[in-house]
């Protein structure tokens, strides 16, 4: 007789609504000779059906989930951080083209975006400051300037127009003009 060996087979049947898995285990023989020895064992698959519905689902709502939150995350992180920067940026390039009076917004200052603002603002109107100080030492120091340069241009005429003869008067505009002279 020829030899026997151990069957398993596992298969899949439709059985209307839900699958069902077959093992069929039995023993057959080497020339193909069925021994009429064949045990099968069928269970539904509608359960494990279900869970791999349920985990799809919950697969896709996290997925959803994870999405709004980096969605959120970027519309935070843009209005927080990005566009203030950009914002400070912009007002950066306009105050060194020319355009002093420019200032930013700051309206987070407990960001370090609001507070850099701040902080940048203050830097601004500082510089204004000082640059108001200096255009208005220089436009009293050329005030100042001017009455005593005029005066010792007038005195200079004076003399080359021959109107200083007598050396009292020469001695007097000498005088002034080192007083003059002086007052610079």
């Amino acid at each position: 007789l020829g030899q026997t060996r151990d069957v398993g087979v596992l298969g899949i049947l439709d059985a209307g609504d839900a699958d069902v898995l077959v093992e069929h285990m039995g023993r057959q023989r080497d020339d193909a000779r069925d021994l009429g020895r064949v045990a099968a064992a069928a269970v539904s698959t509608a359960d494990i059906d279900e869970i791999q519905r349920q985990l799809l689902a919950t697969s896709a709502l996290a997925v959803g989930l994870v999405a709004v939150a980096i969605a959120v995350g970027w519309f935070w992180i843009d209005r927080l951080s990005l566009r203030p920067i950009k914002a400070l940026t912009t007002a950066a390039e306009d105050i060194a083209s020319g355009r002093r009076d420019q200032r930013v917004d700051h309206p987070h200052p407990r960001t370090e975006a609001g507070r850099l603002g701040i902080a940048f603002n203050a830097m601004v109107d500082a510089r204004q400051r000082a640059e108001d100080r200096q255009r208005r030492f220089v436009a009293d120091a050329s005030h100042e300037l001017r009455t005593p340069l005029t005066s010792l241009r007038g005195y200079t005429a004076l003399h080359r127009q021959g109107g200083l003869t007598a050396p009292d008067q020469v001695d007097d505009a000498m005088r002034r003009i080192g007083s003059e002279a002086d007052r610079m």
